[in-house]
């Protein structure tokens, strides 16, 4: 941080916690942020300004928060540090399912190299909807598939539903009420098309689908009835 005379100086990381990353980050214009603590990025030059930084999470400024300046047994050893994390330049993906359009919900975000869970607490539909435009599928429910491992990055996400990805959301980072038994999974709406192939003429032939821009392929005939072929025949324009 930069003191009125235009110093710059570190802060102590006594009692630094992600709260004041929260704040940190949100002033340099990001959304969300993790703490570091004993000099994780090295020991910076000048004072230690701060002894202590003590922010609820809400402000828009360090200079809102509770501040002890340079009243301090710190060395620069000491540094504190964030990861920011910004809007969009994290990466998602479903595991664990069994087409491409479903599976349980991981994030990584931009900074890391780790890919996290979320967790299932206040999750909703408008949620579920914006993780799958954001994959480039057209809306999507919950669903369960199993339990992760490592990382749970995200929590309590709350979207309206109009957002274009899931950390333009609001959410708890890294939340410590959560287990893997509540990792979210999603199960993506997909435009299928169909058509038929090997008949004598267009009215018949070999069924084959296609999920969104992928590849054509066959329909297995295990319990294939003519339920099954009222609702095919239909999407193609007859009855």
């Amino acid at each position: 941080i930069s003191s009125g005379n235009g110093e710059w100086g570190t802060i102590c990381d006594d009692g630094f916690d992600d709260m004041d990353a929260q704040v940190v980050c949100r002033q340099l214009g990001y959304v969300v942020g993790v703490a570091t603590v004993g000099g994780d990025f090295g020991e910076g030059p000048g004072e230690v300004w701060l002894d202590t930084l003590n922010c609820v999470g809400d402000e828009s400024s360090v200079a809102n928060c509770a501040i002890s300046w340079k009243t301090h047994n710190c060395t620069h050893k000491e540094a504190a540090g964030v990861i920011c994390v910004s809007p969009g330049d994290d990466d998602i993906r479903f595991v664990e399912g069994h087409v491409p359009w479903e599976g349980r919900l991981e994030v990584r975000p931009a900074e890391s190299l780790d890919w996290g869970a979320v967790c299932n607490t206040g999750w909703s539909e408008a949620n579920a909807g914006v993780v799958c435009r954001q994959m480039g599928y057209s809306g999507g429910v919950a669903a369960a598939f199993g339990a992760g491992t490592g990382k749970i990055w995200l929590g309590d996400v709350s979207c309206l539903g109009n957002e274009n990805n899931v950390t333009s959301c609001g959410f708890t980072w890294q939340p410590s009420n959560c287990d893997h038994s509540q990792d979210v999974g999603v199960s993506c709406r997909v435009n299928v098309s169909v058509r038929l192939r090997g008949g004598v003429n267009s009215t018949e032939g070999r069924v084959e689908v296609r999920p969104g821009d992928g590849e054509w392929g066959t329909i297995c005939d295990d319990n294939w009835d003519d339920r099954d072929a009222l609702v095919m025949c239909r999407q193609l324009g007859y009855y």
